[in-house]
C-alpha cells in the first residue's frame, strides 16, 4: 500500500499538478484514513493493507467516526471525502479495485458562512498603520495596498517577482492554484506604494531586479505565506480593530468592495481567478448602507420622497386622497403630475 500511495502522489504532482498544500493535506487524510482500517481488519501496518479492503463499509465507518468523535466540520469531512474518492479513481484507474466506492457516498452538505471584510472606514484605517520612514513601513503598506488593489491569495503573493509588476500599463501578472496564470490591474496607489518600497529597497543594497521577489523580510529573502498573516495582525492591532482578519479577508474585502460599487460579477471572477461563478457568488452580500442607496434609488416612493418640492407635492395629494377616501390613480402616484 505504501507503493501505491508513492506513485498515487507522484500522480497528483506530476500529472494533475497539484499545489503543496493539496498533496499535504490529501497525505494527511489518506494516512488518517489507512490507519483506521488497519485497526478495523487489525493488521500489522498500512504497508499490509490490499486496496480492495478500502470498501464501503470501511469508509462509512470512518466518516461515521469523524463526525461522532471528531466531531469535525462538514468543510473538513468533505475535505477527507474529497481525498479518498481522488485515491480510489487513481487505483480504479490501474484496475486495481472495481468500482469506486467513495463515489457511493454522498457529500455532506458543506456551511456557507459569510466571508469576513472589512468596512471601507476599517480598510482606511488599516492601510495607515505602516511607518513610512522606515525601509519595513514601506514594505508593509505596499503589501497591504497590494493585497486590497488585487485581491491576490497570500500565496499567490509570496510567489510574486519584481518583474511580475507591469508599471507602465498597471497590471501585476499573477500565478494561481495549479500555476494557473492571470493578468490582474492594481491600482495608482498600489504601485506608487510598490515603487517607493523597492526604491528605499535598492538604498539599503537589497536588489529588485526583475528575477528578484517583489517583498523580502529584513534579511532579503523571500516572505513566506506566514509572514503576511503577522504583518496583517500587527496592523489591525495598530488599527484597533476587534476582529480577526486574515490575508484572505483582504481578498473577501476586495471582492464585496467591488460588487458594492456595482461591479459585474463575472469581472469580479476574472479578477479573482475563480474557475465557477458559483465561488463568486458568496460575495453577492452586500452592505446595509448599500441596500439603502439601492432601494432609495430604485422604489417609486423612496424616489418620490427625495424629489424635492414635487415629490412632496405628490405625496400630500396621496394623503388627500387617503383623508377624502377616494383610490387614486397609480399612474398620478407614481408619476410627476406637470
Amino acid at each position: 500500500m505504501e507503493e501505491l500511495l508513492a506513485k498515487f502522489f507522484r500522480y497528483l504532482q506530476v500529472e494533475r499538478n497539484a499545489s503543496p498544500h493539496t498533496l499535504k493535506a490529501y497525505r494527511h487524510d489518506l494516512l488518517d484514513f489507512l490507519g483506521f482500517v488497519r485497526d478495523l481488519h487489525e493488521k500489522e501496518s498500512i504497508d499490509a493493507l490490499q486496496p480492495q479492503e478500502l470498501d464501503l463499509t470501511a469508509m462509512r465507518a470512518y466518516l461515521r467516526m469523524l463526525r461522532t468523535y471528531r466531531k469535525l466540520s462538514r468543510s473538513s469531512m468533505q475535505r477527507y471525502l474529497a481525498a479518498l474518492r481522488s485515491f480510489c479513481s487513481f487505483l480504479l484507474r490501474d484496475r486495481l479495485i472495481e468500482e469506486n466506492p467513495a463515489r457511493l457516498l454522498p457529500l455532506p452538505k458543506r456551511e456557507k458562512p459569510l466571508p469576513k471584510f472589512l468596512y471601507y472606514d476599517e480598510l482606511l484605517a488599516v492601510l495607515d498603520t505602516p511607518d513610512d520612514t522606515t525601509l519595513k513601513g514601506l514594505r508593509d503598506r505596499a503589501i497591504l495596498e497590494t493585497f486590497y488593489a488585487t485581491g491576490v491569495r497570500a500565496a499567490e503573493m509570496a510567489a510574486l517577482n519584481c518583474g511580475d509588476v507591469d508599471y507602465a500599463r498597471g497590471y501585476l501578472s499573477i500565478y494561481g492554484k495549479g500555476g494557473k496564470p492571470r493578468i490582474d490591474p492594481i491600482g495608482s496607489r498600489a504601485l506608487t506604494a510598490l515603487r517607493a518600497y523597492l526604491a528605499a529597497r535598492e538604498k539599503e543594497g537589497q536588489s529588485a531586479a526583475d528575477d528578484m521577489p517583489l517583498f523580502c523580510n529584513l534579511r532579503g529573502g523571500r516572505l513566506s505565506v506566514r509572514s503576511y498573516g503577522n504583518i496583517l495582525d500587527q496592523a489591525v492591532r495598530q488599527a484597533a480593530l476587534i476582529k480577526h482578519i486574515s490575508p484572505h479577508s483582504l481578498r473577501h474585502t476586495f471582492a464585496t468592495h467591488l460588487l458594492d460599487n456595482g461591479a459585474d460579477i463575472r469581472a469580479v471572477q476574472e479578477l479573482l481567478g475563480h474557475e465557477n461563478v458559483s465561488t463568486t457568488q458568496i460575495y453577492t452580500h452586500v452592505s446595509s448602507s448599500h441596500l439603502q442607496k439601492v432601494y432609495d434609488a430604485t422604489h417609486p416612493r423612496a424616489r418620490l420622497a427625495g424629489q424635492g418640492k414635487e415629490g412632496d407635492a405628490i405625496v400630500r395629494l396621496e394623503k388627500e386622497d387617503q383623508d377624502d377616501g377616494i383610490e387614486g390613480n397609480d399612474d398620478r402616484r407614481c408619476t410627476p403630475q406637470r
